[in-house]
């Protein structure tokens, strides 16, 4: 035998060597694992994972297929991880959802086991014949098996995302219940907890705020306040934009303006990364909070309401705004009644349940225009299908007036763009000669 022949002799032992050496560990591993699952309620994984050590004595066995054998020994440490994992110190599964979760493992094993037949029942001879689709029958083993540990894997994910929205909601109620109890416990509006504070136009944890630039948006704004003061004017006013044509700024610019005037009641910025300004059921009660602090004869009317109605704040979204703001809002007497009165919604789209939203548009469009005094709604979203089709319906039409920013003229979006750059250029102009 020459050098080179001794060399590559050496080379495989040692390969073959490292082979039986993993493989053995892994045995070891996945036999370790077979007792930590016995006494678990999953019919067939304990003979399903046995039935997979006995594939793989029986693919060690085979020397020629040392990668495969390398990668399906990394697949089976994890699997042995899982099984291990899966035992709580009770001896039963943790819930209904692992539960579930651990049948399927149970029943992929199973079907990997019945599949790898082959591998177990070749003979010494019939393997060194057949070596390569041995090995192509180990690749198949090994990724059926990481295909089986995948699936479990995301359905633990899946389990995991959701026990999170659970404990969040669990934990925002306990608050709730909590700030009942410690906030002004003689204040008659605690009911209305847990109102959004932070959704007014002027909350100091809202970032990035702007407003409209000087001299800009003059037409719309000015469209906006001859709305607002008209007497017959439609009591709805639906500002329609596209992603970053500047809705918010002109909601925030036009609730400044409004209360300066005295004239707006309430203002409800919605924000789908913040999960209450995103509910719909928070609304109601939020804009009933803010208009008991409007001025004191709204707060005598709307705190006997929710005096009178103290399961009102948990119902459904008609109730609330019957009995928070509309029947109480009725009982104002002619002197406490304003002149006008504005409520400002933007970013509708950004709550988070669309039917609710169709729902609240149907109950403001009813319910607003049956007031003894003018009161307007002044909304913006996206043109969001849910939200356009209640716009479209002719009945909406009667008191609801629509303006789309997408639609604006293009010499004045051009004139307002030079006022905002000469503007600015002024300013460098300014920073830059000191």
């Amino acid at each position: 035998m020459n050098q080179a022949t001794t060399s590559e002799s050496s080379k495989s032992k040692s390969k073959h060597g490292w082979g039986m050496k993993a493989t053995s560990a892994t045995i070891t591993a996945l036999t370790i694992a077979e007792k930590a699952v016995d006494g678990v309620p999953a019919p067939g994984l304990k003979a399903a994972v046995g039935g997979l050590l006995e594939v793989l004595k029986a693919a060690r066995k085979t020397h020629q297929n040392e990668n495969d054998l390398k990668e399906l020994d990394d697949h089976i440490l994890d699997l042995a991880d899982i099984l291990n994992a899966i035992k709580n110190k009770n001896g039963a599964v943790g819930n209904e959802a692992l539960q579930e979760r651990t049948d399927k493992l149970a029943a992929d094993l199973q079907n990997i086991v019945n599949s790898s037949g082959k591998i177990k029942s070749r003979n010494k001879l019939a393997r060194f014949l057949a070596n390569e689709e041995d090995a192509a029958d180990i690749a198949g083993l090994s990724k059926s098996i990481d295909r089986a540990i995948q699936v479990f894997q995301v359905g633990a994910n899946i389990a995991l995302e959701k026990a999170v929205i659970d404990v969040t909601a669990r934990v925002t109620e306990g608050v709730s219940r909590i700030e009942r109890h410690l906030i002004d416990p003689k204040d008659p509006l605690n009911p209305l907890r847990p109102y959004v504070a932070d959704a007014a136009f002027n909350s100091g944890s809202r970032t990035n705020v702007s407003r409209c630039f000087q001299d800009t948006r003059t037409e719309l704004l000015q469209m906006i306040s001859e709305w607002a003061g008209d007497p017959s004017g439609k009591p709805l006013f639906w500002l329609c934009g596209l992603a970053g044509t500047g809705k918010s700024t002109i909601a925030q610019t036009v609730a400044e303006q409004f209360s300066e005037k005295g004239q707006l009641g309430s203002s409800f910025f919605f924000s789908r990364d913040i999960a209450s300004r995103s509910n719909p059921r928070l609304v109601f009660t939020t804009i009933a909070y803010q208009l008991a602090r409007f001025n004191k004869s709204f707060f005598s009317v709307i705190s006997d309401s929710v005096s009178g109605h103290p399961d009102s704040p948990a119902a459904y979204l008609r109730t609330q705004l019957e009995d928070l703001i509309i029947e109480p809002l009725r009982k104002l007497s002619d002197p406490d009644k304003p002149s006008v009165l504005v409520l400002v919604l933007d970013a509708l789209d950004e709550c988070s349940n669309e039917l609710q939203v169709e729902e609240m548009l149907v109950l403001l469009a009813s319910a607003i225009p049956k007031l003894p005094f003018r009161m307007k709604v002044f909304i913006t979203s996206r043109p969001e299908v849910h939200i356009r089709s209640q716009f479209d319906n002719p009945a909406m039409r009667l008191v609801a007036q629509a303006s789309f920013l997408h639609e604006i003229k293009a010499d004045i979006i051009q004139r307002d763009v030079g006022l905002y750059i000469n503007h600015h250029l002024q300013e460098i102009s300014r920073n830059l000669l000191g």
